[in-house]
């Protein structure tokens, strides 16, 4: 959980406000996630989304994506941050004292944020190389 950095060799210079556009659209319109923010920060573009809702909160399935974009001549770093584990623990701490299936919940939706992690490292690289 936390924080990852990956980088993309490219063929070419890339527009990175114009990808972090795509890929913050391709989580609103594909996964329903609210924008928090869309911004230049030194020479970076940072964007960062969010789902969450009573419910998701209770069950530890709140998700926030902190996505950096930085570009220098043909590499492409990105660097997510998918928050930390306070909503997983406070779902956990729950389970303990009040339900079980809370703690089934929480632990799902820790493995889900790594993996859909994984799934916006790839889908960037995609966009950044078409």
């Amino acid at each position: 959980m936390g924080y990852e950095v990956k980088t993309v060799t490219l063929k070419q210079k890339t527009n990175i406000e114009k990808l972090g556009y795509e890929i913050s659209d391709w989580m609103l319109d594909n996964h329903k996630f609210s924008l928090e923010k869309r911004e230049w920060r030194n020479q970076k573009y940072f964007i960062q989304l969010s789902k969450s809702n009573m419910m998701r909160q209770l069950s530890g399935l709140v998700y926030t994506f902190k996505i950096e974009l930085e570009q220098t001549e043909k590499v492409l770093t990105i660097t997510i941050d998918d928050g930390d584990l306070r909503n997983q623990l406070v779902a956990l701490g729950l389970a303990v004292f009040v339900a079980w299936p809370l703690l089934l919940s929480a632990g799902w939706g820790m493995y889900a944020k790594g993996d859909f992690r994984q799934k916006i490292f790839g889908k960037i690289e995609k966009m950044a190389k078409s």
